[in-house]
């Protein structure tokens, strides 16, 4: 989950590069919020992650569930 919406919690991963990937906010991804999403859901594509901040939001979602 991202979200320009910040709330409080250890396992949010700021995403460094916003403007890169088309956001409009300064965000962050929830790795504590994990859904599952049906490719036929998705309707549009909105933006990409920079690779640096995608390993950020691996590394710390290897950390959550392990």
């Amino acid at each position: 989950m991202i979200t320009s919406h910040e709330a409080p919690d250890s396992w949010n991963v700021e995403v460094k590069d916003w403007r890169q990937a088309n956001l409009l906010f300064p965000s962050v991804v929830r790795v504590g919020k994990v859904f599952g999403l049906e490719e036929v859901s998705i309707t549009r594509r909105l933006g990409e992650m920079s690779e640096s901040d995608f390993v950020d939001v691996i590394k710390q979602f290897r950390k959550a569930v392990t």
